[in-house]
């Protein structure tokens, strides 16, 4: 009994361990094998779904970064080709991702008075398409126009005082293309260049530094013309401050020589005026004769007369004169010192 029991129970328990292993190993059965594969796909197609979201943020925000950046085309001016400038506004409007109906206004407030005011003259109806609108606007600013009108500009286009260096070197290359299009590129290129020299705005000594620099290409030129300006503003600058200087320096040598010239009248005033004084004096006193007793000739020594007076002299030489005397006084005739 005990055996079968414990037969029964070993029995019992290995049913029970087989029991527990076939229990098992269902979870190694092929139902999850099965399974195993289905959730790696999963992750796989979540991983690659993110992938792709996080591309195209990045891709966004480049394409935003670079709207931000970019820059809108220049103000058109009429007389200007139209077709390219409307192409670089095209492409400004892709990149900041505008909407068809805000087109036209962006358009219009990248217009000159002039063009806009050709604009309002044609009378457009609001809700004509945009490029309906920009196929209106080309029939207005570029009809008609032929190689030799746009040669004809392109000799008389000056840098307009308004107008910075950067924007007259593209509307005059813009003119060069229009007006000799079948022409290579770099003949192009040499040609703006000659005429951005001659139409540029700047004084004909910064002309002729940039004709000595000889620049290479238009591009060349403009920065040149960058480089004499700065240079001039430094120079002026500095000239501007030694010239303060020396004028300070020369108004206080002025100052000081204008007080002793001052000083100098001032002196001699005094003594015109002491001279005047004294000149009065003399002439109020009387002229006392000398007393001739007194006085004593030089040539006699006799007292009452001057030696231009001595009668001595006197009869000295009417003897000479009469020839009973040569060689003046004889030696026994001569008058005795006292």
């Amino acid at each position: 009994m005990e055996k079968e029991v414990v037969d029964g129970s070993e029995s019992k328990i290995a049913g029970k361990s087989t029991g527990a292993g076939k229990e098992k190993s269902p979870s190694f059965s092929g139902k999850q094998k099965t399974a195993e594969p289905s959730s790696v796909h999963e992750l796989a197609e979540t991983l690659a779904e993110a992938f792709k979201a996080v591309t195209v943020s990045n891709v966004a925000a480049s394409s935003t970064a670079a709207a931000r950046n970019v820059k809108p085309p220049r103000v058109y001016s009429i007389g200007n080709n139209f077709k390219t400038w409307l192409s670089q506004f095209t492409q400004y409007m892709k990149l900041v991702r505008a909407k068809e109906e805000e087109k036209k206004g962006f358009l219009l407030t990248l217009l000159d008075q002039p063009a806009f005011r050709a604009v309002e003259l044609l009378r457009l109806p609001e809700e004509l398409p945009f490029n309906e609108f920009t196929v209106r606007l080309i029939s207005r600013f570029d009809s008609g126009k032929s190689k030799e009108d746009y040669k004809l500009q392109l000799r008389a286009r000056q840098q307009r005082n308004t107008e910075d260096i950067d924007a007259f070197a593209d509307s005059v290359m813009e003119l060069v293309e229009n007006a000799y299009p079948d022409i290579d590129y770099s003949v192009k290129v040499e040609l703006a260049k000659d005429h951005f020299i001659q139409g540029v705005n700047i004084s004909e000594e910064m002309r002729e530094r940039l004709f000595i620099s000889e620049p290479s290409t238009l591009a060349d030129a403009v920065r040149k013309v960058h480089q004499i300006q700065s240079a001039h503003k430094v120079c002026k600058s500095t000239q501007g401050r030694s010239s303060k200087s020396v004028n300070a320096v020369s108004g206080a040598g002025e100052d000081k020589t204008r007080a002793e010239i001052r000083e100098l009248k001032e002196l001699v005033l005094a003594m015109n005026n002491k001279i005047q004084d004294l000149e009065g004096k003399l002439a109020s006193k009387p002229n006392r004769a000398p007393r001739r007793a007194t006085v004593q000739c030089f040539k006699c020594q006799s007292f009452g007369h001057y030696a231009r007076e001595c009668p001595l002299v006197s009869r000295i030489k009417g003897r000479n004169e009469s020839g009973n005397m040569e060689g003046g006084l004889p030696r026994g005739s001569q008058v005795p010192r006292n």
